[in-house]
């Protein structure tokens, strides 16, 4: 985890990327698609123009897509 001296703030235009992201992936998760939503989010987070706690953010966030109770995964059903 990086100190929060070290963050960095983000652009408008990234701000609102992440947004539309993060909106993406709470639609698929809705229908039911937690495995595409989890993806969409680990596959933002590896771009390495990204703030690294940025990045960190993405990860945490597709870690608690997978988690979720809803998630089939999560639950050993699949």
């Amino acid at each position: 985890m990086l100190p929060i001296g070290d963050l960095q703030p983000v652009s408008p235009e990234l701000r609102g990327l992440l947004a539309a992201i993060t909106e993406q992936a709470h639609r698929l998760r809705s229908r039911g698609r937690h495995d595409r939503a989890e993806t969409l989010l680990r596959r933002a987070a590896e771009k390495r123009v990204l703030p690294p706690h940025v990045r960190q953010g993405m990860h945490a966030l597709a870690d608690l897509f997978h988690a979720h109770p809803d998630n089939p995964v999560s639950l050993g059903v699949v």
